[in-house]
């Protein structure tokens, strides 16, 4: 594989990193303008680092094992659960409770929210998603008419790494053990993402691939000096829906 055509997909993907992150800015304000663009045009903008990120796994993975860590293949796995989309799963957090009726369906229902820790981040965007879609769709955990096996063929491998480096067991332990079905819990993608994004910057940087143009060269700083994830840290929040 062309050492530019690796080159080509990070920038690529710093591009749209950056656009994902300007949608988070724009978000609030937008939010009271048009509350369904809003939150299309932020959950389209996560969905594009995804397929970016998905991208640059088709042009280096024979480089690189992308599904050796739990952070690079459940990205790579959620985007294309996303991307063949043959299924009723991953809707953002925003888009259920605000625009599938959510906040209706589950009046005076509380939600456990979890989080990889952070350490050095003042703010930590937010992308939610069921822990139970994660599940459903690329484990064999839950016996689920979602599930496929031609889909996911390497599942135990998958899991096992979820149980390991996300901490997916400890979240279903801890959830149960406080009464939360499933259904009612949910987990923050982006610390996973950016992890992964993490992992294979450092890994390309010690390669001595280049990081071409202005979002790429910012993000290799970010991404190999700046930002940390603490995947064995999970933090989480309870938020009950009121009136």
């Amino acid at each position: 594989m062309s050492i530019n055509i690796i080159e080509n997909a990070i920038s690529k993907l710093a591009n749209n990193m950056r656009r994902y992150a300007e949608e988070n800015i724009n978000f609030k304000r937008m939010f009271l303008v048009d509350k369904e663009e809003s939150i299309h045009n932020l959950d389209r903008s996560f969905e594009s680092v995804l397929e970016a990120f998905h991208s640059l796994y088709d042009v280096d993975k024979k480089n690189y094992d992308y599904f050796e860590y739990g952070d690079t293949s459940l990205i790579i796995l959620m985007r294309n659960a996303i991307h063949h989309k043959n299924h009723d799963l991953f809707h953002s957090w925003n888009e259920y409770m605000q625009l599938k009726g959510g906040l209706e369906k589950h009046l005076g229902a509380e939600f456990l929210l979890f989080n990889h820790q952070m350490p050095k981040a003042i703010i930590v965007m937010r992308q939610y998603y069921k822990l139970e879609d994660f599940l459903h769709k690329l484990t064999l955990d839950v016996n689920s008419v979602y599930y496929d096996e031609k889909f996911c063929k390497n599942n135990q491998k998958h899991l096992n790494s979820f149980n390991r480096d996300l901490k997916f067991e400890k979240m279903i332990i801890q959830s149960k053990s406080e009464g939360y079905p499933l259904k009612q819990v949910y987990i923050n993608v982006v610390p996973i993402l950016i992890s992964a994004i993490l992992r294979v910057f450092k890994d390309l940087n010690g390669r001595g691939v280049s990081f071409i143009g202005f979002d790429a060269e910012v993000y290799l700083k970010a991404f190999t000096t700046d930002i940390e994830v603490n995947l064995d840290i999970l933090e989480f929040n309870k938020i009950k829906i009121l009136l």
